[in-house]
């Protein structure tokens, strides 16, 4: 039998091993402090989306190129006013659909309530007159206990007051880093090449140039998801308008654009969407309440299920098994940060150990290493020959 030759092998594949212990140790990092970098992280993604657009307003305003400083920092500002001003917009139409819809509510409350107890009662009535003595029995009691629960729920609920309030306390660091949020991105915005190109000059030409490259595989896997989410927010947005033009709900368009537009942010997206949703058709149109929280609750389950594996397999070059289990690993492990983080993270790992690998076999056989720029990064291309 071969006897294998440890420190040869390590010698050999320190690429690879380095690359799996950077790796270990950034999860590590970015999980323990999660929280603090929390805002940092936003920032960056924001910085990441607004770019294009600095980069457009840029172009278009009329300042000579000696000022090409000048014209950055104006469009970076504008483009952040015009960011925070559309914030501003979403909330307040938030703000005030709810408050309305709340108010619509309160003034029909009695009525609303009244006739789905009413409802609810003769459902549970006409159940229990088809059950045998035995089961009648249990459901009585079960449905004792159901009550029972939920006065000790809000019990429990009154009592972790000072729990809550601890809480909120200790975020107080979270909160300014947020509130700090636009200036941090403003400065990105405005000294993104200038902070590239401090990071790069800090570092050998070599590993500047494999930096380099590893940073545009980033950016082409992100560009990749954000395309796949956007994709899939449109789809539900069709999907929906089209079940509610069904249902006759009015404004469904609105109603739709409203569910595709949050679609895109995991797990907490859909929730407010539906919650929204569901409080506006409580106010126009009563009786269809519940066929639109089935409706919601079925596109829901089938963006999770068929659409998003789908979408962001294709577009990460993933398979759609794959995504579909790491979808579940992250909720399992991670909550909603492992459902929003772990499938780019992995496809960008993908292809960041494609480029070693291809970096690795020219440097063991001698052949040129074409990366070609394509779109928003690398694309590695082993040329054999020249």
């Amino acid at each position: 039998m071969k006897e294998i030759n440890v420190s040869k092998a390590m010698s050999s594949n320190w690429r690879y091993l380095l690359f799996i212990a950077v790796t270990l140790i950034l999860f590590w990092a970015l999980y323990t402090w999660r929280m603090a970098l929390l805002p940092f992280m936003v920032g960056l993604l924001l910085a990441y989306l607004l770019m294009p657009i600095v980069k457009w307003t840029e172009a278009l305003l009329p300042i000579p190129d000696k000022y090409a400083g000048t014209r950055r920092l104006i469009s970076a500002l504008l483009v952040i006013v015009v960011f925070l001003g559309a914030i501003a917009l979403v909330i307040i139409f938030l703000v005030t659909a709810i408050v309305h819809g709340s108010t619509s509510l309160l003034n029909n409350a009695s009525q609303i309530i009244s006739s789905f107890g009413s409802k609810l009662t003769q459902w549970t009535h006409d159940i229990r007159e088809h059950l045998p003595a035995n089961m009648q029995s249990e459901m009585d009691t079960f449905i004792n206990n159901i009550g029972t629960g939920f006065i000790s729920s809000i019990s429990g609920f009154v009592g972790s007051g000072s729990t809550v309030f601890t809480r909120i306390s200790g975020s107080f660091g979270l909160l300014l880093g947020f509130a700090s949020l636009p200036l941090f991105v403003f400065y990105l915005l405005k000294d993104s090449e200038l902070i590239q190109n401090n990071i790069y000059s800090a570092l050998s030409p070599a590993v500047a140039g494999h930096t380099r490259n590893i940073v545009n595989i980033v950016d082409k896997v992100l560009g990749r998801y954000l395309r796949a989410q956007v994709v899939t927010g449109i789809i539900v947005g069709i999907v929906t308008y089209f079940g509610l033009s069904i249902i006759r709900v009015p404004y469904a368009l609105p109603l739709a654009f409203f569910n595709g537009l949050f679609a895109v942010i995991p797990s907490f997206g859909p929730i407010i969407a539906g919650v929204i949703i569901v409080i506006v058709v409580l106010t126009e149109a009563t009786s269809k309440t519940i066929g639109v929280s089935i409706l919601l609750v079925v596109v829901e389950l089938a963006k999770t299920l068929f659409v998003v594996p789908k979408i962001t397999a294709d577009r990460l070059h993933l398979h759609a098994s794959l995504v579909v289990a790491l979808l579940v690993l992250g909720a399992y492990f991670w909550g909603v940060w492992g459902v929003i983080l772990l499938v780019p993270i992995v496809a960008t790992l993908v292809e960041v150990f494609n480029y070693i690998r291809a970096v690795t076999h020219n440097k063991l056989t001698g052949e040129p290493l074409v990366i070609l720029k394509t779109g928003g990064g690398p694309e590695i291309m082993r040329r054999r020959g020249k």
